[in-house]
């Protein structure tokens, strides 16, 4: 990649992560943020852990993840900043990923930062769902932990093969076993994707090592864990699903298919895999982990195919449902991962072919990536759609520039100001004038009853709370 490549890829990471940290500073807390701080209040961690697990939720990693939840600790100011961290840390984790990916391939350190930069762009820009990643904290921990956690095992097992001394791969080895542990605690859907990729992989390669196998297993074990909680039999037997398997089955591969159609139609990741291609080159031609892993060029779309089909029927035998949107950004980064892992594969058959890629000067692929960027899927060119397309950074520009993130807050800062200083125990509460995409997820209702209301109600010590005009149901 030209120098003048890696920095422009430099200049438009930085624009593109730019207002996700600013918007962190406008976020507020949603109803499980405040029911999960109570809860961790009134009856200390591990029980409130023990409980969950046993009760309604075999998500440990999640469970212990909540440990560090900011209302635990602090106010609106701190939730912010946990707001902020989950950014940064998916960014941060997006540069580990692509120093684990290269590690063996004789590369210097300059086109390896110009690759986590290049990881950066293609996962922000579509994320499905930022309001639910980042700025609603614990939607953050379940689907955007896991991301932070697999793109450091998989560093991890990339340094592993690459690593020489001993204690190094020692070091890296129990990275890839924490890894391996937590990653299937997160969620179903991060269990589901635990389990094809250790089938697959063991499928693909079974004289892989020793230490292959136990990843495996400790993966494998983590998963059962997850998934055979009785907390999770018991949340099933309250809500009576019931299967309707082809019914089902047919939906989720329809959902599954209409996914793939609409990442892959979308731009950026295209552009940057070509602004990539010579750095990708490299990558197969070496003898690092990646370039082991990708011998089989079939082997990635297989696993990528399998993994999304499998959290779709798993959603909709579960609850009839497509998998939510907050999960999308855990299936995203593995469409990225798997993408990018076929891509490889497919160099590396070419290579062996012989086949000569086109030349396309980087500076070209610069200006599509940005003009991509720009654009919104505004297709129908509709004034009150104008930022309200797929494009998740424009999103993020508008939400901000518009002014609509800072009245938000101030609407809700207002909220808060009324439940602390109103002397009566049920408080009716003004409606918010505006939801920007970017942040907001849910918003409280005129029912006193819901269990949103109740939460912030009790949080901030009243009986009831509502949003005006509307008196609440008695």
């Amino acid at each position: 990649m030209h120098k003048r490549s890696q920095y422009g890829i430099h200049i438009i990471a930085a624009l593109v992560v730019l207002p996700f940290v600013v918007l962190a500073a406008y976020c507020h807390p949603y109803y499980d943020d405040y029911s999960t701080a109570i809860m961790l209040k009134q009856t200390g961690f591990w029980t409130y852990f023990v409980d969950t697990y046993q009760h309604w939720s075999g998500r440990y990693a999640f469970l212990l993840a909540n440990i560090g939840h900011p209302l635990r600790f602090g106010g609106l100011r701190a939730y912010q900043w946990g707001a902020a961290g989950l950014v940064a840390g998916l960014v941060g984790s997006c540069y580990v990923l692509a120093w684990g990916l290269t590690a063996g391939s004789q590369l210097p350190k300059a086109p390896r930062l110009a690759l986590g930069s290049g990881l950066t762009v293609t996962v922000l820009a579509l994320l499905p769902s930022p309001a639910e990643g980042f700025y609603w904290v614990l939607g953050g921990y379940n689907y955007t932990l896991p991301i932070l956690v697999g793109f450091g095992g998989l560093a991890a097992g990339g340094g592993y093969a690459a690593a020489v001394s001993p204690v190094r791969r020692r070091l890296l080895l129990l990275g890839m076993l924490g890894a391996a542990a937590l990653f299937p605690g997160f969620s179903e859907f991060s269990a589901c994707l635990t389990l094809v990729l250790a089938g697959g992989l063991l499928a693909a390669f079974p004289r892989a090592g020793r230490a292959y196998w136990l990843l495996a297993a400790v993966a494998a074990g983590g998963a059962l864990a997850m998934l055979a909680a009785p907390g999770n039999l018991g949340r099933l037997h309250q809500t009576a699903y019931k299967w309707h398997l082809l019914h089902d089955v047919g939906q989720a591969l329809g959902a599954t298919a209409y996914t793939l159609l609409n990442w892959l139609a979308f731009p950026t990741c295209w552009l940057l895999a070509a602004l990539a291609l010579p750095l990708v080159e490299r990558i197969a031609a070496g003898e690092g982990a990646v370039a082991r892993l990708t011998r089989r060029p079939f082997l990635w779309p297989l696993l990528l195919l399998l993994g999304l089909a499998g959290c779709y029927c798993f959603s909709y035998l579960a609850v009839h449902l497509p998998v939510p949107q907050r999960a999308r950004n855990l299936l995203y980064a593995y469409f990225i991962v798997t993408l990018l892992l076929s891509l490889v594969g497919a160099v590396q058959l070419a290579q062996r072919r012989g086949w000569a890629r086109p030349r396309v000067a980087p500076s070209v692929l610069l200006g599509l990536v940005v003009l991509a960027l720009l654009g919104d899927g505004n297709g129908r060119l509709r004034s009150e759609a104008i930022g309200r397309g797929y494009n998740t950074v424009g999103l993020a520009y508008r939400d901000w520039l518009s002014g609509d993130a800072a009245r938000f807050d101030a609407a809700e800062r207002h909220r808060y100001a009324l439940l602390r200083t109103t002397a009566a125990d049920s408080v009716g509460v003004p409606p918010l004038p505006v939801m920007p995409a970017t942040l907001s997820y849910y918003d409280i209702g005129p029912s006193s009853r819901f269990w949103g209301n109740q939460v912030l109600a009790l949080y901030f010590g009243k009986k009831a709370v509502w949003v005006q005009p509307t008196a609440p149901v008695k």
